[in-house]
């Protein structure tokens, strides 16, 4: 797929250091595109999606740093990270790896969209949160090659439900990247799963919604 970057002047020094592969267009305002594609605004990266109703999304600094604060229920799950080595193979946007990674874990970050990918490094950037490694490529070849990690963090896409409500705008963006609407499905996150125990020391952590049916014969759960 061709990826593009939209940039305003002033982010130009940070914003080129942040992708790769892509064409890049100087611009003062974020364009009308037929694909989607990145708008580099003067501090932030947002996605945009092939519809202009939709506008930029894109992951408040501060939204992270309140997550940082309160986020008991990550922690519960994953347990006492110290300077645990995590690896986090369906990283999406970033935010549940930097928040690993400010509870004190060295995190390995692999992301396969190259969109998302480089939204999460700018995220990572604007906050400030150091200990996460950034890959974009197969999270699941990641699982098979890697050397073992204390802890694997599986957080897959959640399918879309049958609600009539739309889901908000960040989730509505990413479903329309190419290859964004094909849910996985529950041999595949097996796969995953008999991965991640396999790569894993200590445990292995999947993130589901609260409703979801549970998968792989999990030796305990947290709702929340």
């Amino acid at each position: 797929m061709s990826l593009a970057l939209y940039c305003h002047p002033l982010a130009q020094p940070w914003a080129l250091t942040l992708v790769t592969g892509c064409t890049v267009e100087l611009a003062l305002c974020p364009p009308d595109a037929i694909r989607p594609c990145l708008w580099a605004a003067p501090d932030h990266l947002e996605l945009h999606a092939a519809d202009p109703r939709l506008g930029g999304v894109w992951v408040e600094a501060t939204e992270l740093r309140r997550r940082v604060a309160d986020g008991s229920t990550l922690k519960r799950a994953c347990g006492a990270l110290g300077e645990a080595r995590v690896l986090d193979p369906m990283a999406g946007w970033g935010v549940d790896a930097l928040l690993l990674a400010a509870a004190g874990a060295r995190v390995v970050a692999v992301e396969q969209e190259p969109l998302l990918h480089a939204l999460g490094r700018d995220l990572a950037r604007r906050s400030g949160i150091a200990g996460v490694e950034f890959h974009c490529g197969d999270g699941l070849r990641m699982l098979d090659t890697a050397e073992p990690f204390d802890l694997v963090y599986l957080d897959p896409m959640f399918p879309a439900h049958g609600k009539t409500a739309l889901p908000g705008k960040r989730m509505q963006v990413t479903r329309a990247l190419p290859g964004a609407e094909t849910e996985i499905t529950v041999p595949e996150l097996l796969r995953w799963i008999e991965a991640g125990r396999a790569a894993a020391r200590r445990r292995v952590v999947l993130k589901r919604r609260l409703k979801d049916p549970v998968v792989g014969s999990p030796h305990w759960q947290i709702k929340g």
